[in-house]
């Protein structure tokens, strides 16, 4: 069994999100208490005083909203093995409906839309594991036309039985 999804998995999952959401939420507002006491905050109309808390609460938002997708996963050549650290589930190749990959993020999520639901729902989110060999970043990860190939197998597969 191989893992397809990074090492990096885990600490984007529970670490990052909290280290990141805490420091900046400090650095904000330290900035709005020293805006406060350098009478600029003030100054400022009040869309601007509370653009800046908006801010970081839609930037807190997304950051656990796309931790909590992050899962972590395996491959044995027949099926997915799913984890949140927590459970695991097994997803036989046949039931993925759709896989896709973020090119514009950086790691390059792929996104995999299952035929019927799991116990993480319809859909799960994973990093794929850091390739050794030279690609650009507009290119797609050579785990993706693995996966394609394999699903393509399992289902042409699953039609003849």
């Amino acid at each position: 069994m191989r893992t397809l999804s990074s090492i990096f998995t885990f600490p984007t999952k529970y670490i990052f999100p909290v280290v990141s959401v805490l420091a900046i939420g400090v650095a904000v507002f330290h900035f709005m208490d020293y805006a406060k006491l350098s009478q600029m905050i003030e100054m400022q109309p009040m869309p601007i005083r509370i653009l800046i808390p908006v801010v970081w609460l839609v930037g807190t938002i997304y950051a656990f909203w796309f931790a909590y997708q992050l899962k972590r996963v395996r491959f044995d050549g027949t099926a997915l093995y799913v984890s949140n650290y927590r459970q695991e589930c097994r997803i036989p190749l046949a039931d993925i409906d759709q896989i896709s990959e973020r090119r514009w993020i950086k790691g390059h999520p792929v996104r995999v839309l299952l035929r019927q639901p799991c116990d993480f729902g319809t859909d799960f989110t994973f990093i794929p594991a850091p390739v050794t060999s030279f690609s650009f970043s507009w290119n797609e990860h050579p785990i993706m036309a693995e996966l394609r190939g394999a699903i393509l197998a399992a289902k042409s597969s699953s039609r003849l039985r």
